[in-house]
């Protein structure tokens, strides 16, 4: 299209620095391909190498120009209607194309592709990866397997796999375990949120550094980072203490949840007798043979049965 450039073809790095030589060693390969594809395509393959060594850039007039491309096209139309008649040449055979006025027909992405390419999206790497943390944790507190822990394995899967097509930086990803690490021992300690300040601290940290790129659409959007920062201190302040809490707190059913209660003597209990507990009448037995007179108050020590 007119409005449109060409160039600017030097390697770039998506993760880490590299050494002099090995940029040295990067550059000139990518010379020596570039200028074999331009020479294989009857183009200006001096300007190749210069597009990538000196990362040169070219207008569309001016790419016409120096013949590095072969039209100007302002759409589809225009194109087939300049490709009309030009021979080229496929499996040694030289064909001419009838292009004039051809039917554009559009492929679309498969639904595989158009997953694959969503995944591999920072920003929906690094949710998959929260998400995946969240629901492991909630299943850790609340044991049993349930639908918080298959969908965090399943998103702790989807993650990994957008994880090894990114730049991802080690130690952005060491301090992101490291949060885990302390938000599970915060509950299982229960240390009032000291650990738990310290892991959204390292989470903040570590998800500001995650992806080691210098390219803007291969970083984590800043407002998620923040998002998802008050979205884990939200969630381990209020739902998995909750759980955990839950947990701690004495039963209040079963034999467990009878232990201690007071109840009301119905009868002499001497030794035997029955007693009402919590508006339902058993039979007791006084402790060491004493005598307890009836409509005394008692206190449950033990049962049986």
């Amino acid at each position: 299209p007119p409005a449109t450039s060409i160039g600017a073809a030097h390697p770039v790095a998506f993760q880490g620095e590299i050494s002099d030589e090995m940029k040295q060693k990067i550059v000139n390969d990518a010379v020596a391909y570039i200028r074999n594809l331009a020479e294989k395509r009857g183009r200006n393959a001096a300007w190749a190498e210069e597009a990538v060594r000196e990362s040169s850039s070219l207008t569309a007039s001016q790419a016409l120009d120096k013949e590095v491309i072969d039209y100007v096209a302002k759409d589809y139309p225009d194109l087939l209607a300049q490709l009309d008649g030009r021979k080229v040449v496929l499996d040694g055979r030289e064909i001419v194309l009838s292009t004039k006025g051809a039917e554009v027909t559009p492929r679309e992405m498969s639904f595989r592709l158009r997953l694959l390419h969503i995944l591999s999206d920072p920003n929906i790497a690094y949710l998959l990866l929260m998400i995946g943390i969240y629901g492991i944790i909630y299943e850790f507190a609340n044991p049993g397997l349930g639908f918080a822990g298959i969908a965090g394995v399943i998103s702790i899967i989807l993650a990994l796999y957008s994880l090894h097509t990114l730049p991802v930086n080690i130690a952005g990803l060491a301090l992101i375990v490291l949060a885990i690490i302390l938000f599970i021992a915060d509950i299982i300690a229960a240390t009032g949120g000291i650990l738990t300040a310290g892991g959204i601290a390292s989470m903040l940290l570590g998800s500001l550094i995650l992806f080691d790129s210098p390219v803007p659409y291969l970083r984590i959007a800043p407002g998620l980072i923040i998002g998802t920062a008050l979205a884990t201190a939200g969630f381990f302040t209020f739902a998995v203490r909750a759980v955990y809490k839950a947990h701690k707190e004495k039963s209040t059913t079963g034999i467990e949840g009878m232990l201690g209660q007071i109840g009301v003597a119905r009868t002499e209990v001497n030794p035997r007798g029955q007693v009402s507990v919590r508006g339902e009448l058993w039979s007791a037995e006084a402790l060491d043979g004493h005598k307890i007179e009836k409509h005394s108050r008692i206190i449950v020590q033990s049962m049986k049965g």
